[in-house]
């Protein structure tokens, strides 16, 4: 039993269908209060069932979350192999065209002594 505000006890009063509430309209003060019946042992035993089930979850979410954790950090090392690697080939792939532009000038040198050779050959020789 509630003492209400105004100092008289309480009904009590069972909810018996899905409506709203019951009050006691009898007093002044409207005091309401929602009286939870008695959980059966079978309520007992899934709510106990559900609460370890979620700690079950629970943990599995932290391993989870650990797991995530250390795959990130091993992407971030992926990625700064994957940069430097990328600097190393960018740094391969301008020596290799310094030396194709250095061949392929030597070979455009070794064409115009060529072609000025034979330009002083042909004058020369008519």
């Amino acid at each position: 039993m509630q003492v209400r505000s105004c100092g008289s006890l309480s009904r009590s009063l069972e909810r018996r269908h899905n409506g709203p509430g019951k009050k006691d309209a009898r007093k002044k003060c409207n005091f309401f209060l929602w009286a939870d019946p008695p959980y059966t042992d079978r309520a007992r035993e899934v709510v106990e069932a559900l609460k370890a089930k979620l700690r079950a979850k629970d943990e599995e979410l932290q391993r989870a979350t650990i797991e995530l954790r250390f795959v990130e950090k091993k992407m971030l090392v992926f990625n700064e192999e994957c940069v430097s690697l990328r600097k190393k080939n960018d740094e391969l792939s301008g020596l290799v065209h310094k030396e194709k532009d250095g061949r392929s000038g030597s070979k455009m040198k070794k064409l115009l002594l060529i072609i000025v050779i034979v330009w002083f050959v042909v004058r020369f020789f008519k």
